[in-house]
């Protein structure tokens, strides 16, 4: 049965604690190649050898896509051996939204042993007041007990004219666990104050680890940009036009990414295989750690803190560095 996409829109919705909109399990069936592999919706879904998740898609700011499914074995397309991804769901409130259930548009965990989870699926919120204790989530489901990759968080976004009544730390996007295989990269989480136009979209997978797929990022973002123990990956052309702030997480950047705003990479690792350009091209290392190979050219380089720069360990390659001032601390 093909998945229908839930659109609502009304003037005062309540969800009352152990209530709720849920429309996981209700996205897509897996569509990636081999084996094991969860699915992939806001990141990759998780995998191990001989599988490959479909690839990354949706929109961050205007999600409406279906989650995709994880599959046990390519040799098995049984309903048993494949896992569904989350629902999408549109919802409108033009007055007040109390919260203290949950809208949920979660993938479906493993039906078995031996299957990925699927991935979290689409929740679009519009909504005038949003006030409650209850919470959002559209993450991806775990994959088997044996043998599954995890599915990627979803998408969510969240425009709002007041949120003071409720904590937007309680919406996830969450990738599921692997098994003998990787869990699932995190989704994206977008938010905007309308009535300010203050916004964030944020990556953050805390509690599952980095041993991970990974979300990917590229295009314009001119949203500040906050990384929680995320593994993301930046790809093709990117311009981060305002500030970000990396915690804990593992960061990927390939093609060329520019910084126009300010940077703060704490507990975390940054694997350069690609151009990265920052201001007066200057880059300060305060505490983390710098991978990188090939030829580059910086006018200041200072590593503090404990920080620390090496080239990458697998097929290692030499570095060529030319830099104005270099300072390295105690």
């Amino acid at each position: 049965e093909a998945p229908e996409k839930l659109d609502l829109t009304v003037v005062d919705l309540t969800i009352a604690a152990g209530s709720s909109i849920d429309v996981s399990d209700q996205g897509l069936l897996p569509s990636g190649t081999g084996h094991y592999y969860g699915g992939s919706h806001g990141g990759y879904g998780g995998s191990r050898s001989g599988g490959t998740p479909n690839e990354p898609h949706g929109d961050i700011y205007e999600p409406t896509d279906f989650g995709s499914g994880g599959i046990y074995d390519g040799n098995h397309y049984d309903s048993t051996a494949k896992t569904r991804g989350g629902g999408a769901l549109k919802l409108e409130v033009t007055n007040e939204l109390v919260l203290d259930g949950d809208i949920l548009s979660n993938g479906q965990s493993h039906l078995g042993t031996h299957s990925g989870g699927g991935s979290g699926g689409s929740v679009w919120l519009d909504v005038n007041v949003l006030r409650g204790n209850g919470s959002i989530a559209a993450d991806g489901g775990h994959g088997g007990s044996s043998y599954g990759g995890g599915g990627s968080g979803g998408r969510v976004a969240v425009y709002y004219h007041n949120a003071d009544g409720f904590d937007l730390g309680n919406i996830t996007s969450l990738g599921g666990a692997g098994s003998n295989a990787t869990a699932g990269a995190a989704g994206t989480i977008y938010f905007k104050n309308n009535s300010t136009q203050e916004d964030e979209l944020q990556v953050s997978n805390s509690g599952v680890g980095l041993n991970t797929g990974e979300t990917v990022i590229s295009g314009v973002i001119s949203a500040p940009l906050n990384v929680v123990s995320g593994k993301v990956k930046f790809v093709d052309q990117t311009e981060l036009v305002s500030n970000i702030a990396i915690t804990d997480s593992y960061i990927i950047q390939e093609g060329t990414t520019t910084v126009s705003g300010d940077y703060d990479f704490t507990g975390s690792t940054l694997s350069q295989k690609g151009d990265l350009i920052l201001s007066n091209n200057n880059i300060v290392v305060d505490g983390w750690e710098w991978i990188l190979s090939g030829v580059h050219s910086w006018n200041r380089i200072d590593i503090l803190n404990q920080g620390t720069m090496r080239h990458p360990l697998e097929a290692p390659e030499k570095l060529d560095l030319t830099v104005v001032d270099l300072t390295i601390a105690a």
